[in-house]
């Protein structure tokens, strides 16, 4: 083999390098996060058609759909946004979770921006010693746009990094 040869070859695995990590990048970039739409007030999982809070951060948190029926939340993928499409004609949506919510471990986007009407997490102060609207456990977790009211400690950030809560 000669000199022309060694180097046309490491041209060509010069050029291979960087098109194989392209390609890597498309196929890892196309799971990217999913949308899971809150769709109702309640506070069950029950698999009824409608997507609660409690269910979509229980969808966030393990990648699963919370039900077979038409309506109920998506699967979570990667670091997913929850958002808002409740029916009501009320300026507020109310959600009063009895008992506490699932903490929040993986990465996630609580948007309550994403409905017309206010988004209100009410706690029962008198249910539990301490009550915490939300507890977030896991890192990159953004809570935007809520409105929490009746907790002691409405979002509580135990050792998770990049959390943040704005309004």
């Amino acid at each position: 083999m000669g000199l022309g040869e060694r180097v046309g070859t490491a041209k060509a695995r010069g050029l291979l390098l960087p098109l194989v990590g392209l390609l890597v990048l498309v196929i890892c970039g196309s799971a990217g996060a999913a949308t899971i739409t809150v769709n109702g007030t309640g506070d069950g999982e029950v698999d009824n058609g409608t997507c609660t809070l409690r269910e979509a951060i229980t969808s966030a948190n393990t990648d699963l759909t919370s039900g077979s029926v038409a309506g109920e939340c998506a699967a979570g993928s990667g670091p997913d946004v929850i958002g808002f499409a409740i029916t009501s004609m009320t300026p507020s949506h109310v959600i009063q979770p009895d008992p506490d919510l699932p903490d929040l471990t993986t990465p996630m986007t609580i948007d309550g921006n994403t409905d017309p009407q206010q988004i209100i997490l009410e706690g029962n102060v008198s249910s539990e010693p301490f009550p915490i609207g939300l507890y977030v456990t896991g890192n990159d977790v953004s809570i935007n746009d809520l409105t929490l009211i009746r907790w002691d400690y409405g979002v509580w950030i135990a050792g998770a990094e990049g959390a943040t809560v704005s309004n």
